[in-house]
């Protein structure tokens, strides 16, 4: 299978509920004992975080030459009724994220 097949592949399994494919086709490899970086109320993430998520974990990640790249795992209770309201509670959620910094 060429590696536009096995992505096509991950990418209609990922439709389906299935992460875990996506992630290894991409080269995430599995953290051994995700933390929820919420959890800590001390933490810079954990404050931007506390009114948006109930908890976010680091389940893959990648390294390779000064390069990092991870899949993140983050459980939002006020889930809206509306895409927008949904669309919002992502978007801070990512954004916050990203502007923490490494973990």
């Amino acid at each position: 299978m060429t590696d536009r097949a096995i992505l096509r592949s991950a990418l209609a399994a990922s439709a389906r509920g299935d992460w875990a494919s996506l992630a290894e086709s991409l080269g995430l490899a599995p953290v051994a004992s995700p933390l929820d970086f919420a959890a800590d109320a001390s933490t810079e993430i954990a404050s931007r975080l506390a009114d948006v998520v109930t908890s976010l974990h680091r389940v893959r990640a990648y390294e390779q030459g000064g390069a990092r790249a991870a899949l993140w795992v983050a459980a939002i209770p006020e889930w809206g009724d509306r895409p927008s309201a949904r669309e919002r509670a992502r978007r801070r959620a990512r954004e916050d994220r990203w502007r923490s910094g490494p973990p």
